[in-house]
């Protein structure tokens, strides 16, 4: 690495994981950081400074998957030109991935087909983010920590809006109750409630990743940590709590302090694909609990010695969060059933 300036690089998360990935300085290439993706275009970040870029031209033809595409928060091997966009050559592996399925549907027999389309890589952190009013969700912030968890990243619960509501404390605590090892933070933007809790995670070189559906708090949240305007701000719905898209593009912000935010479009719909790592680390009480039924075929109904069903007799399981579980298991398998037709008719 002695051959390569990282000052600017590291300021933007370059750490160890991807300088073990550098063997030499070939044909003059030089490593950027996408910060903002349009379409076939690329905003990158490197010790030259900022820049466009656009896929070296063989670089489709050696793609299998949409998985190996270029995402925001990657790290690359690129090349400037002169009078033109830069020449994105080669992609870093990823320390981390967040990935949703997208369905593409064929012209000549109506087909869908399933692949993974990532939403962005290389970040320490997820933030959670549900306000603290009609929108508050348990199934939603499960399919998010299921889909956080599979990424290797770190999720965070950031509750947003506390200064609206009443029984803050009441709904962390119940939120808590049901991600029992994930942090549970309520933040308001006005009175700087969650200030200090969210400070251990805002250190220089780390990325965070928001995520959340529309109206939330992410611009706003967004905005308060960059002590500027860096989003617009819209106003939810009174009559349902719903918000209009203020993200149009995925980016990523460098705040003054150091720390990277990737703000990502609010998503109405995330899917769960290859996310069984991630299920386990979400109900994993309950999967242990699984494993301690008399019969090892247990359907968990009307079965002796079942510890799901006397579990949930006693309280010790959540009615609510079993019913998710079993939700996620049969969204996940019938994705995997769909993807494993679409690869039989190929």
């Amino acid at each position: 690495m002695s051959m390569i300036n990282k000052s600017i690089i590291n300021e933007y998360g370059f750490d160890e994981f991807f300088e073990n990935q550098v063997q030499d300085n070939k044909n003059g290439l030089m490593i950027g950081r996408i910060i903002e993706t349009h379409k076939d275009r690329y905003t990158v970040i490197s010790n030259n400074g900022e820049m466009s870029a656009k896929l070296k031209g063989s670089f489709l033809y050696h793609v299998k998957s949409s998985d190996e595409l270029p995402t925001i928060g990657d790290y690359v091997w690129l090349k400037s030109v002169e009078n033109g966009d830069a020449v994105l050559y080669s992609v870093f592996n990823r320390k981390s991935a967040f990935k949703r399925p997208d369905y593409m549907g064929h012209k000549e027999n109506h087909a869908k087909s399933i692949q993974t389309q990532l939403v962005a890589a290389n970040f320490d952190y997820v933030f959670i983010m549900s306000s603290l009013n009609n929108d508050l969700n348990i199934n939603r912030i499960s399919r998010y920590l299921a889909v956080t968890l599979q990424s290797k990243a770190v999720p965070v619960i950031i509750l947003t809006k506390s200064d609206l509501c009443d029984d803050t404390e009441e709904k962390v605590s119940l939120l808590t109750a049901a991600f029992r090892e994930v942090e549970i933070i309520a933040v308001s933007i006005f009175n700087n409630h969650g200030e200090s809790q969210l400070k251990k995670y805002l250190t220089p070189g780390k990325t965070i990743a928001f995520l959340g559906s529309s109206g939330v708090g992410k611009s706003s949240l967004l905005n308060k940590l960059a002590e500027t305007e860096l989003m617009h701000v819209s106003h939810i719905r009174e009559n349902d709590s719903k918000g209009r898209h203020t993200t149009t593009h995925r980016q990523l912000v460098m705040l003054d302090n150091g720390v990277m935010i990737i703000d990502t479009p609010g998503m109405r719909e995330l899917g769960l694909i290859d996310s069984d790592e991630g299920i386990g680390e979400t109900f994993k009480d309950i999967i242990a609990l699984e494993k301690t039924c008399k019969f090892n075929n247990c359907t968990h109904k009307n079965e002796p010695g079942c510890r799901i069903q006397e579990a949930l007799k006693n309280k010790e399981l959540d009615e609510r969060q079993y019913r998710n579980y079993l939700q996620f298991l049969e969204e996940s398998k019938t994705t995997k059933l769909k993807s494993l037709k679409n690869k039989m008719k190929k």
